[in-house]
């Protein structure tokens, strides 16, 4: 039987962090305050402390190194943020143990969580065929709830990356966030297709997520390879030189889609798939993924 998504410690791992970050807005304006959002362009007004529901990437890092807490930047004018969430639900994030479908999922459901304050309103989607989408879903009661359950409700994943999907989230001329969580091991040339229609309005950040077996790939000897998307399978025998090549190529690739990333204006994270909860996001967020 899968394991579940959001099992009691998931859940007490992202509440921790939520009231971590301190409660949800309260005094700052009601509803205009959660859905403010710095334009580019905009004029820097103050400094406030961060509290659940804020935009991540206004975080004052500079601040955060010199006395270790986290302060916002606020702008004198800013509108309401679309938070799109894509996960790849192809069949090689079925690989690793632990799954990195599971941990791109959890982190889906964390993210949204976080925002969930803030966002005009959230969405997630999976890039593969036939999955639904999950939301749009407006701040309020039961909204992380909701998320979390219709997850949770995900098929597990099969075939091929439907990365051209991601395109039309990115051409939207509205005040947007992107997040595309995948192990980005398909062509470069389709990404690089697919984030070229991004809009001058749309944020993104492209977060991987790759299975300790690939990042730490060291079997010798005798190995069956086979395509989980594809079905077609080799077997190789393994040596030192062929381990040496295939790290190479994998750090070339993560490279390139960091290249691509900065190109179109986004910005590229690379986690584990065996990261606790908490210490993937707290990474994320130290490395300034989301600002």
């Amino acid at each position: 039987m899968p394991e579940p998504v959001f099992d009691h410690e998931t859940r007490r791992a992202i509440a921790a962090l939520r009231l971590t970050f301190g409660r949800s807005l309260q005094g700052e304006g009601g509803a205009s305050a959660r859905s403010r959002r710095a334009g580019r362009g905009q004029e820097f007004h103050d400094h406030r402390g961060y509290v659940l529901g804020d935009d991540p990437r206004h975080i004052d890092w500079n601040l955060y190194g010199r006395l270790g807490e986290l302060f916002v930047k606020r702008f004198r004018a800013e509108a309401d943020l679309e938070l799109r969430i894509l996960l790849d639900r192809s069949g090689s994030m079925e690989l690793g143990r632990p799954r990195k479908a599971l941990m791109a999922a959890r982190l889906a459901g964390a993210l949204a969580a976080l925002m969930a304050g803030f966002a005009r309103d959230l969405e997630i989607r999976g890039l593969a065929p036939g999955l639904p989408r999950i939301g749009p879903t407006r701040p309020g009661a039961g909204a992380v709830e909701a998320i979390f359950a219709a997850i949770e409700a995900l098929a597990p994943g099969a075939g091929r990356t439907a990365l051209a999907a991601a395109g039309p989230e990115l051409a939207a001329a509205r005040n947007r966030l992107v997040v595309l969580i995948s192990d980005f091991l398909d062509e470069p040339e389709e990404l690089d297709r697919v984030l070229a229609r991004r809009s001058p309005r749309c944020d993104v950040l492209l977060l991987g997520v790759l299975a300790a077996e690939e990042l730490d790939f060291g079997v010798t000897g005798l190995v069956d390879f086979v395509d989980v998307e594809g079905g077609a399978g080799l077997g190789l025998r393994v040596d030192e030189s062929m381990i040496a090549g295939y790290r190479r190529l994998l750090e070339e690739r993560l490279e390139t889609v960091a290249r691509l990333a900065a190109r179109h204006g986004g910005r590229f994270v690379l986690l584990r798939s065996d990261l606790a909860l908490v210490e993937a996001l707290d990474q994320l967020l130290r490395r300034g993924g989301l600002r």
